[in-house]
């Protein structure tokens, strides 16, 4: 608010908690437009997961509306948007068991919104190089979500997610020593059941096992595909 009290442009504001120019209600985004609460989308009719993309789709609403877009393009844009790579992308199904990549989650921030896009239970891939995180809020909400039946820790982070996740009090299964993709896959196949999901949302960089988050999310792609179709 501060910010936009700087600027003379012409300000439009999204929420998802609060009515605002575009806003999300009972998990349904509106828009505002001469007056008129128009709907946009709900959750159940988008290919995204979790409540922070009606959030993202409310700011981009705005975005769209501003550069002359007509509603109903909109409307029917969102209901068809796949989201982007490495971004809680769906990669496939083995054995019952959903596979998401969320390579782009380099910060525990986007690891939080992650996790709470899914109500299964889960098997969730933390860790990596050090970006100078605090890790203690998202072991808090791994240790007060009891869907996070497993996580598998890799990268020079693991240690210090591991401490963060003790402190938490974590009751769940934890997971150390792959030193491969392969071999972290391995583990998450060994805990997964029929219905659950895993998600690599490792709330680090890359670069201590991989070229960059795009390498890291390409080689899960490739070890759970492999297994799909061998």
């Amino acid at each position: 608010m501060s910010f936009a009290s700087l600027t003379p442009a012409e300000k439009k504001y999204f929420s998802r908690y609060n009515p605002a120019d575009a806003y999300v209600a009972n998990h349904t985004v509106y828009a505002k437009i001469e007056n008129t609460q128009v709907r946009i989308c709900s959750a159940d009719e988008i290919l995204l997961r979790g409540d922070h993309n009606l959030e993202n789709i409310a700011a981009a609403t705005l975005a769209a509306l501003a550069a002359g877009c007509p509603v109903d393009v909109i409307q029917s844009t969102v209901r068809t948007f796949k989201g982007l790579p490495h971004r809680i992308e769906f990669v496939g199904e083995l054995h019952g068991v959903s596979y998401y990549d969320d390579s782009f989650s380099t910060v525990p921030e986007t690891t939080i919104a992650a996790l709470e896009s899914f109500a299964e239970p889960k098997i969730v891939i933390l860790g990596g190089s050090d970006k100078g995180s605090d890790y203690s809020e998202m072991a808090k909400n791994i240790a007060s979500n009891t869907s996070v039946k497993t996580v598998v820790l890799i990268g020079l982070m693991a240690q210090k997610i591991s401490n963060a996740l003790k402190n938490a009090g974590y009751s769940g299964t934890v997971l150390t020593g792959a030193k491969t993709m392969r071999e972290i896959i391995d583990q998450c196949v060994s805990q997964a059941n029929n219905g659950e999901v895993v998600l690599l949302s490792p709330a680090c960089a890359s670069f201590d096992m991989f070229k960059n988050y795009k390498d890291r999310g390409i080689q899960f792609a490739h070890e759970v595909t492999a297994r799909i179709h061998p």
